[in-house]
């Protein structure tokens, strides 16, 4: 995933109820010292989302936990170099500001669901459902709201929102 300085969304339902990956992609383990970004739930229950560079680790913070038995819609948007977070439509108050950084093309996979490499082995305790990538487009907030209250059915129009990557995960069943 190139996004190098480009606008992006990576938008997902996710149910959960203890720490694990929901999604990561890195050149190798969880050295920070590599190009890294993850979104995960830790053991509070609070969504973090990663990006580490350089030895730097940089992060944003949900402000609630979600490990409450309900499904949360849950996005994460680059726009203008800046990324936010969403939780059930609603902006976190963190962003994360990382200047004119490029995420570079690593080649490595992308994980969804947890992460086996070394220490880092942390599966998801949960489901996953609707994992969408949006490549060169920033959801708008009112997007991200009308997302929140329906599904996509795999035929949006990718010329508009740059939709390049769209798993259903049967349709957050369980």
């Amino acid at each position: 995933w190139s996004f190098g300085t480009s606008d992006f969304s990576i938008e997902l339902w996710v149910k959960a109820s203890d720490e694990g990956f929901l999604i990561y992609q890195g050149d190798s383990g969880v050295s920070y010292t590599e190009h890294v970004f993850h979104l995960k739930t830790l053991g509070s229950g609070l969504l973090r989302f990663m990006l580490a560079y350089d030895g730097s680790p940089n992060c944003i913070l949900s402000e609630g936990s979600i490990f409450d038995g309900s499904w949360h819609h849950v996005v994460i948007v680059r726009r203008s170099l800046i990324f936010y977070m969403f939780v059930d439509g609603d902006e976190q108050a963190d962003t994360l500001d990382i200047g004119s950084y490029t995420m570079k093309d690593t080649g490595a996979n992308l994980w969804m669901g947890g992460l086996s490499v070394g220490d880092a082995g942390k599966m998801l305790t949960g489901s996953l459902d609707e994992v969408r990538i949006h490549k060169g487009y920033a959801l708008t907030e009112g997007e991200i709201t009308q997302n929140d209250q329906r599904g996509l059915d795999g035929f949006e129009s990718n010329t508009t929102t740059g939709l390049v990557a769209y798993w259903s995960f049967n349709n957050k069943e369980a």
